[in-house]
Order: structure tokens, then C-alpha cells, then sequence
């Protein structure tokens, strides 16, 4: 239904690796779900990002979506050499915010408007 009847040119994906490491802590490794690990896994993955965005290539292609181009860099294993369009959605942090502690911190930017990492958007 996505690939063939939504209305729209956009699809969009959310792709959260830290939620998903949140749900699975005893079979994701932490630093494979914030891009530290080293080397690859048997599937050829550096991180999380990656792997679940080759499933949404993989959802895609099932239902018809194969020629969609995702809007989310340099690609993954499953579509190297394909920029990978981002869709910032925090850039702020959210001190604020109700809901569990962590959705408080998923900006790139603290609330006074420091920034958390060193970032180059060019």
C-alpha cells in the first residue's frame, strides 16, 4: 500500500537506532546502535542506522517500492554510494517535554542554544 497507492511523492521513515537498542539491550550492542562499533557484523553492518534502513529498502521492494528513493551520506551495504537525505527531527533539546526521560535529549543543541556535538552541515 505505501509503494503503490499513498498519495504523495514523499515517503517518510523514522529511523530510531536508540529505541530500537532501548528494546533489545541483551542482543544490540550499544555502541553498534550509536555508530562506535568497530568493523562490521557477520551481515556487514557498521550500525544500527544502517541495517534498519536496508529494511525499509527491503519493506519497500515487497510491496512494489523498489524505484522509491528514501529520504533520510554516503548509502548503506544494501545501496552503496546513495546519499542518504536527513530530515532533522529534534534540533533542540527539550527539557520540557513530558513523556519518558530520554525523549527530553534526542536534540543536537541544548536549550540555550549550545551545541551538544561538534556538527558540520555543509
Amino acid at each position: 500500500m505505501l509503494a503503490s497507492s499513498y498519495p504523495y511523492k514523499y515517503k517518510y521513515a523514522n529511523v530510531y537506532p536508540y529505541i530500537a537498542y532501548v528494546g533489545d539491550k541483551q542482543n544490540i550492542h550499544l555502541d553498534y546502535a550509536v555508530f562506535n562499533q568497530q568493523g562490521n557484523n557477520g551481515a556487514g553492518y557498521q550500525n544500527l542506522f544502517d541495517a534498519q534502513l536496508d529494511l525499509v529498502y527491503a519493506a519497500l521492494e515487497k510491496v512494489g517500492g523498489s524505484n522509491l528513493q528514501i529520504v533520510s551520506g554516503n548509502g548503506t551495504v544494501k545501496k552503496p554510494g546513495v546519499a542518504i537525505e536527513t530530515y532533522l527531527f529534534a534540533m533542540f533539546d527539550e527539557n520540557q517535554k513530558n513523556g519518558a526521560p530520554t525523549e527530553q535529549h534526542f536534540g543536537l543543541f541544548n536549550p540555550d542554544k549550545s551545541p551538544k556535538y561538534q556538527i558540520n552541515f555543509n
